[in-house]
């Protein structure tokens, strides 16, 4: 069930833009989206988008889409962002130095190769990974994808 709502009416004559109102099923509260364009016709193509993109990931047919966006990254990306993070968590000064200094010649190998993920194993194109690597990446991508 799915609605496209117009917005408000502005002072200056122009409206904002339309609003989308929908659930997938009918036990679930109505969710709201912005659809950012004030063409109905455009609003609607929008909303039945992300309508769909949802039910095929409820269904499995594809995956979430924040693990669709962390398989684009490339490896070196994730691998900052983890050190970030562990420097923003708190981590000692000293611990995120070495983490940097340890996966530097690493990281210069594999570049720009991207995850590939199965359902069990997280593994580089292109980069020969050592066990701790592949754990070290298995933690990447499981913070990556909010599981």
């Amino acid at each position: 069930m799915e609605y496209v709502i117009p917005g408000k009416k502005r002072r200056n004559g122009k409206r904002s833009p339309y609003r989308g109102r929908f659930r997938l099923t009918p036990l679930e509260k109505f969710k709201e989206v912005p659809l950012h364009t004030t063409d109905r016709r455009i609003a609607q193509k929008r909303l039945r988008e992300i309508v769909q993109e949802l039910q095929d990931e409820r269904a499995g047919f594809i995956r979430p889409k924040k693990q669709r966006e962390a398989v684009q990254r490339a490896v070196s990306e994730h691998i900052e962002a983890f050190i970030a993070e562990r420097y923003a968590v708190g981590r000692d000064e000293k611990y995120v130095r070495e983490l940097k200094k340890s996966w530097r010649p690493w990281l210069r190998s594999a570049g720009g190769s991207l995850l590939r993920i199965s359902r069990r194993r997280v593994s580089v194109r292109g980069a020969a990974g050592k066990p701790n690597h592949r754990r070290l990446l298995t933690s990447i991508y499981l913070l990556s994808a909010d599981c």
